[in-house]
């Protein structure tokens, strides 16, 4: 009889270990918003300050494998540019199709987001400055 219990014993105190030790990593990100140039995402918002990366839902839009449904992300990889700033067919993010698209427009007006202003700073002060800026100032985004 002992020995029946002790595995069911066993594997709810590995599942609680678990679910302790990830909610003690969520807590720590949550409070940590860390300059790093890798959480800059291609389109120039900056996932190092986003609430879904800091609660550990999301690993950012560079690690993020179910992120193909991003023309941005595609445009950029197949280009190999870090962010549109690094763009040599568009001078200017507002004139891409696939920067300023109905979605991405919605998405800017209902998060005040603006991502083109967001890509003009990375491209004057480059990647790791802006991360460094959006860390310190623990935002995901230049409001419009």
């Amino acid at each position: 009889m002992i020995g029946r219990g002790t595995g069911r014993a066993t594997a709810d105190l590995a599942r609680y270990a678990q679910r302790e030790t990830r909610d003690a990593v969520r807590l720590v990100r949550m409070d940590t918003v860390t300059p790093d140039p890798n959480l800059v995402a291609y389109c120039g918002l900056y996932c190092g300050a986003c609430r879904a990366y800091l609660a550990g839902s999301c690993p950012g839009c560079r690690e993020n494998t179910r992120g193909r449904w991003c023309r941005v992300r595609t445009c950029c990889i197949s280009g190999g540019h870090a962010t549109c700033a690094g763009c040599t067919s568009h001078l200017d993010p507002r004139h891409c199709a696939k920067f300023n698209n109905l979605i991405s427009r919605v998405f800017g007006f209902v998060s005040r987001s603006n991502r083109a202003a967001c890509i003009d700073r990375i491209d004057r002060i480059g990647r790791q400055g802006f991360a460094r800026e959006m860390a310190a100032a623990r935002r995901q985004t230049l409001p419009r």
